[in-house]
């Protein structure tokens, strides 16, 4: 049984295991990487947490976050 806590962060569309809150991003950089894609996610959650999420993703899985995090108005850089 979830939280109330728990039930809030769904509610506002944060991650509840293992991903970080879109609300919070403030900076996504994709740099080719050969065949994949390296994704570099910065951003802050509360008053002082800061965060960054490291990974690479296919190309067609770079582009589809790119239109998402463009979509919902996150500032994304090409690196």
């Amino acid at each position: 049984t979830p939280t109330a806590g728990e039930l809030l962060d769904r509610f506002a569309g944060r991650a509840t295991t293992g991903g970080i809150p879109v609300d919070g991003l403030v900076n996504v950089t994709l740099a080719p990487a050969g065949d994949a894609v390296t994704v570099e996610a910065c951003g802050i959650e509360g008053m002082y947490e800061v965060f960054t999420l490291r990974c690479q993703l296919s190309t067609d899985h770079a582009a589809e976050l790119r239109s998402e995090l463009e979509r919902d108005e996150v500032r994304v850089v090409s690196g």
